[in-house]
């Protein structure tokens, strides 16, 4: 692993932190813990923009010229195949957050050329399969799992930190996304 890899490795784990997730299991780290106190959340944020700085750096080191940043819009369309993500997914024996198995995902692709996946895409899929459903709150729409959803190991827990509802993957979950991938993409590419 080169010094730009390992760069940005530690600004992965860094955010997780920040975002109350453990790096390296995916789980939800207690409220109790140091790192949920806000002051060091907002430390661990500010640090990963540091290193953020410190890759667009390594990136424009070449004669001190600036790298041209590609357009988002120039970016291509997200893909990678069922085959690679099954190979390097790290699946999770616990039940991990749609953002953390997002962040995995993205975490094997070049983001530097490729447009990221989004937890919308995932999410909108599960919910024309029946496995995700919405229901109204007082701070807008939710996702939650339906029964066939619940069988599958899609849960609904409440952050320790914030209290807050949030919908989690099991691991039979996490397979089922990562074995339908393609479908995933297709559908979101087909909207």
């Amino acid at each position: 692993m080169d010094r730009s890899e390992k760069i940005k490795k530690a600004k992965e784990y860094i955010e997780q932190l920040a975002n109350g997730i453990n790096p390296l299991d995916g789980m939800e780290i207690p409220e109790n813990e140091v790192v949920n106190n806000v002051k060091i959340s907002r430390c661990l944020f500010f640090v990963s923009g540091l290193l953020e700085e410190s890759i667009n750096c390594e990136k424009t080191k070449n004669y001190g010229e600036k790298e041209q940043k590609i357009n988002p819009s120039q970016k291509r369309r997200f893909y990678i195949s069922q085959e690679e993500l099954c190979a390097s997914f790290d699946f999770s024996e616990r039940e991990i957050s749609g953002s953390e198995i997002v962040n995995r995902i993205n975490s094997l692709i070049d983001t530097d050329i490729m447009q990221k996946l989004k937890l919308k895409t995932i999410n909108n899929w599960l919910l024309n399969m029946g496995l995700l459903e919405e229901e109204e709150t007082e701070r807008g729409k939710r996702k939650k799992p339906t029964e066939a959803g619940k069988e599958l190991g899609i849960v609904q827990k409440q952050s320790f930190y914030s209290g807050y509802l949030f919908t989690a993957y099991g691991r039979d979950a996490q397979h089922f996304i990562v074995d339908n991938i393609e479908a995933i993409i297709s559908a979101d590419n087909a909207g």
